[in-house]
């Protein structure tokens, strides 16, 4: 399995080499002070070739005045640590207070847009195997959130 980047913004697609993440900092000079939607696509190959999506998520971030962004170790423990009390709710004592669920990051129609369109220039096999692939991610990722609102309202009302 292998990994693409792409950075979306105001309807332009740039693809960002892997090998710009290294240990949690991503470099990009020519993004500096840049803000927008990170893509991140994981997929199948097949004769070295892209062949299927896998897995895709979404991240909104801001590169710094050098085109660098750098994933908080704190804050990505932070997340994890609120995904994880909604992953164990079942197992939690009723009495448990659930946190604000995390909301996803959601490409709007124009950055899905362009996503597709740029995908599908470049790498059309992948849609061609998987052409709902975004839009079941986003429906799921809607669906996760939804459901994890309802359970911190239900955790809220019981005290």
């Amino acid at each position: 399995m292998r990994f693409k980047l792409f950075f979306v913004q105001n309807s332009n697609v740039i693809e960002i080499p892997a090998k710009k993440l290294n240990n949690h900092i991503l470099e990009h000079p020519k993004l500096s002070d840049q803000s927008g939607l990170l893509v991140s696509l994981f997929y199948k190959t097949l004769e070295r070739k892209p062949h299927e999506i896998v897995h895709i998520e979404f991240d909104r971030i801001t590169f710094d005045n050098k085109g660098v962004y750098r994933y908080s170790e704190q804050t990505l423990a932070e997340q994890f640590h609120i995904k994880l009390k909604y992953a164990m709710s079942d197992l939690m004592v009723e009495s448990t207070l659930l946190p604000l669920p995390i909301a996803p990051d959601i490409p709007n129609k124009e950055e899905l847009h362009s996503i597709k369109v740029f995908l599908n220039n470049k790498y059309s096999v992948l849609l061609e195997r998987t052409p709902f692939a975004f839009e079941t991610v986003i429906s799921n990722l809607k669906e996760i959130h939804e459901k994890h609102i309802y359970l911190m309202k239900k955790s809220h009302k019981n005290q």
